[in-house]
């Protein structure tokens, strides 16, 4: 997922009932490069992920679908930038070593929802 703005996507996360969020995420606890897994109530409860503008929207989104007593599971699949503040082009090398990781844990979620590619 491209970031933009989640507020446009409300519906999205009251109308299906799985949506896999794949993008980075800041954390003071993790090392450059690590894939974090971050689920729905990890999220709302133990605040993970608050330190960017669109990790705070992620959080206000799902607040506000839990009002409306509906909201999709929602996995976060993340990877860790060495400066998530900063606005640069490029990616570091652990950036880029962690790539095939951070592949492989989202098709390993569309494996275990059974979701199919055709051509």
């Amino acid at each position: 997922m491209g970031w933009f703005s989640l507020f446009s996507h409300a519906p999205t996360f009251e109308e299906y009932d799985y949506v896999i969020l794949v993008g980075t995420t800041s954390s003071t606890k993790a090392k450059t490069g690590e894939i974090l897994y971050i689920v729905t109530d990890d999220i709302l409860t133990q605040g993970t992920v608050k330190k960017t503008a669109t990790e705070a929207e992620l959080t206000m989104m799902l607040e506000i679908c839990a009002l409306n007593d509906y909201r999709a599971e929602i996995e976060f699949i993340s990877m860790v930038p060495k400066n998530i503040i900063d606005v640069k082009n490029g990616l570091t090398p652990q950036v880029l070593e962690a790539m095939p990781k951070l592949l492989d844990r989202f098709w390993g979620s569309w494996t275990r929802l059974d979701i199919k590619l055709k051509r």
